[in-house]
């Protein structure tokens, strides 16, 4: 059961302990664990440590991952696993091998245990001290606006008009 805080909000929960887990305002914006078990983050703000082009590899993984193992710290639903490749290493010859991270795609937030974040790749270009996670923008919202409403309502109300043939919203 998600629990609200007394201003209304979500209180999330460490996926390892159930702490209550406390959002931290400087350096990586993100939900740590009192115990120290991880530290739950944004996608947008998961972006501004790690290069873009693994996390949308994450994503996309996440897509067809089985939901498995620990809880959103969030909305409480199983987490699904997913790889991630590492940032070189000198720990010896070869590939070091992947790190298996918890993504929530509800939340769109991933959960990283400790020291898997800075084993990923970090971004071209990091973010600044005081720079905000980069907006979401959903473009398909914005293009079904000018689309036509297909919904059944609709559907079925243009189809009975057009046997009695009444002229339509559009007419």
């Amino acid at each position: 059961m998600v629990e609200l805080s007394p201003e209304g909000v979500r209180s999330p929960h460490c996926p390892v302990c159930d702490e209550e887990l406390v959002h931290q305002t400087t350096g990586f914006a993100g939900w740590a664990c009192p115990q120290g078990h991880g530290v739950a983050a944004t996608i947008p703000v998961v972006r501004t440590q790690v290069d873009g082009d693994t996390v949308a590899e994450l994503w996309d993984r996440s897509d067809e991952a089985i939901p498995s193992g620990r809880a959103c710290p969030f909305c409480r639903q199983l987490m699904v696993p997913v790889e991630a490749g590492v940032a070189g290493s000198a720990a010896g010859p070869g590939p070091a091998p992947p790190v298996r991270l918890d993504l929530c795609r509800l939340d769109q937030l991933i959960w990283f245990d400790p020291g898997e974040l800075e084993e990923l790749p970090r971004p071209a270009y990091p973010a600044k001290p005081g720079d905000q996670p980069p907006i979401i923008v959903n473009h398909w919202a914005d293009a079904a606006e000018s689309l036509p409403d297909w919904s059944y309502g609709a559907v079925y109300g243009a189809i009975v008009r057009s046997m009695h043939n009444e002229p339509g919203p559009e007419d």
